[in-house]
């Protein structure tokens, strides 16, 4: 172990957490699997055999029906046994000029990424790590590998707030000179040359949502709802393969009401879902970098250092030139990539904001960054 993982180490609840989404889904499989012989031996008797006496085809079910949960085990004994050999192999470190992480049993991958080359450190959680209180930190650069491979997973709340100041740190100076892991852990919070000094706040308090993008995801959702509505209900409606009557004709139904009662769940589980998504969306311009949160029951957390941007622009589609609102995206040269199962967020982005406050925060930001040695980015 590297002095950082001593500082601090991966959460003993990663273990359960890799289990527990490991075994879940071949438990699945498996558990359908064994339903196939139970009924094949319940449909399998022989009107030729005696009485009492089993035929073939039930006595290769049974066993495969006893075969199955002997397997499970088996799985779930070598699924512990690898992902203990996979975190007590886990390994990163922050070296002077590296952040290095190491990860992998049979097929092991070590990436190497220089602290200039870093445009994104950002910390995530999926619905598991929520329940178990787990945080990843994941460090983006202009490659798609860093995607994959560039993030300490499986980590307590603690951990990953000071991993990601240690980091974030450790890009403002490149690495050279920068303050140690002990160093942040009894200052709380390392000493960063060059900060911004911001003349206003601007931050989702200053700069909240607009009224009208409620109202513009409002209308949205509506065509979005009337068209998915319809396509389901177009498919239930549709006889099946091999048959003259569909599913909305066999349960005596109106293909109209099913469209209605369709639509309906739909519009109102995407009305909930934008005022959700709104009350936990937040971002703000910091001394060191630009931090925005966002995410229901996966929670995303982005930190882009001022060095880092490339590009600031100011987007109005057609419907928010209807609405009179603009989105300001603030872009890094991190590519989106693909983290587990689901594509990571890179930049910052801040919708629901009229053209003149977009254009406002735009211009803070190229002013900002005019103040940065961008260079030091390493593109």
């Amino acid at each position: 172990m590297s002095p950082l993982q001593v500082q601090y180490p991966l959460s003993p609840r990663k273990f359960w957490k890799k289990m527990i989404s490991g075994v879940f889904g071949w438990s699945v499989v498996l558990l359908f699997a064994e339903l196939v012989p139970v009924f094949l031996w319940f449909t399998s008797f022989d009107s030729i055999n005696t009485p009492g006496q089993a035929s073939f085809q039930q006595t290769i079910s049974g066993a495969v029906a006893l075969i199955i949960p002997l397997v499970w085990v088996i799985l779930v004994i070598i699924q512990a046994w690898y992902y203990k050999v996979y975190i007590r192999r886990y390994y990163y470190d922050a070296g002077d000029n590296f952040v290095t992480i190491k990860k992998g049993v049979f097929a092991p991958a070590e990436i190497h990424v220089m602290y200039q080359k870093i445009q994104d450190v950002y910390v995530d959680q999926d619905i598991l790590d929520r329940i178990m209180g787990l945080y990843d930190v994941h460090i983006a650069s202009a490659t798609a590998t860093s995607g994959m491979e560039a993030h300490i997973d499986g980590v307590n709340h603690d951990s990953a707030e000071a991993l990601k100041t240690l980091l974030l740190s450790r890009i403002q100076t490149g690495g050279v000179s920068a303050p140690t892991a002990g160093a942040v852990a009894q200052s709380g919070a390392p000493q960063v040359p060059n900060v911004v000094t911001l003349s206003e706040d601007v931050s989702s308090k200053t700069y909240p949502l607009s009224g009208r993008w409620v109202t513009q995801q409002i209308v949205m959702w509506f065509f979005s709802s009337l068209f998915v509505s319809g396509f389901v209900t177009l498919y239930f409606s549709l006889p099946s393969k091999g048959s003259t009557t569909s599913l909305v004709d066999a349960f005596g139904l109106s293909w109209i009401g099913v469209w209605v009662a369709i639509f309906v769940v739909v519009y109102v589980f995407h009305i909930i879902y934008t005022f959700l998504w709104k009350s936990t969306y937040s971002f703000s311009f910091l001394p060191e970098y630009i931090q925005m949160r966002s995410g229901i029951i996966s929670r995303s957390e982005v930190h882009v250092p001022y060095r880092a941007v490339q590009d600031v622009t100011v987007t109005q589609g057609v419907i928010e030139r209807l609405f009179g609102l603009a989105t300001v995206n603030i872009q890094n040269a991190a590519q989106a990539q693909m983290v587990g199962r689901k594509l990571a967020q890179t930049g910052v982005v801040i919708p629901g904001q009229t053209p003149d406050k977009a254009n406002h925060i735009a211009e803070v930001v190229r002013t900002i960054t005019l103040t940065k040695n961008t260079g030091q980015t390493g593109l």
